[in-house]
């Protein structure tokens, strides 16, 4: 566990979110949904449609990514992803299995983004990865739709405050 990470841990990023776990009782339908595949989709989104980058076709990004990983005390797994893209964005995909966590980076951003700022988005999708953030956008589905068909409005609207 990172001691480093749980330091720059935002407290009340952390409170909402133990909060919202606590007083719906989410973290049985999450764990359902997760062992029940819930994650795979996501991975297969990327697997099929994004470049999976090596050492070889990227020195310098798995330079930063070594520097960013060194720096968070952070050792598990990661395998960095591009997709074409104009905008200028990121995102992570947190793995329950013995696979890499994904960081995907968008090609507009390995063009026009200085090595400073690329270690900074690392270390974001890292602190991401590291405190199970994906889990808050699985909850929509996890929780799935009231008798209308709607999403569950009370878990949609605290969700909306975190993100």
């Amino acid at each position: 566990m990172s001691t480093i990470l749980e330091q720059m841990r935002f407290a009340p990023e952390k409170a909402a979110l133990t909060d919202l776990m606590e007083r719906f009782g989410l973290e049985p339908i999450l764990s359902n949904f997760e062992q029940s595949g819930g994650l795979s989709s996501m991975r297969d989104v990327v697997l099929g449609s994004d470049l999976k980058l090596s050492p070889t076709l990227s020195p310098r990004l798995f330079s930063l990514l070594d520097e960013v990983r060194t720096a968070l005390d952070y050792h598990d797994p990661v395998d960095i992803f591009v997709a074409a893209d104009a905008l200028i964005n990121a995102m992570s995909i947190h793995s329950l299995e013995e696979t890499p966590h994904m960081i995907v980076l968008t090609s507009s951003m390995l063009e026009r983004v200085a090595d400073a700022e690329l270690r900074f988005v690392l270390g974001h999708e890292i602190g991401h990865i590291y405190f199970n953030h994906y889990r808050t956008r699985l909850l929509p589905h996890a929780v799935g739709k009231d008798d209308n068909g709607d999403d569950h409005k009370r878990v949609r609207v605290r969700l909306l405050s975190l993100q």
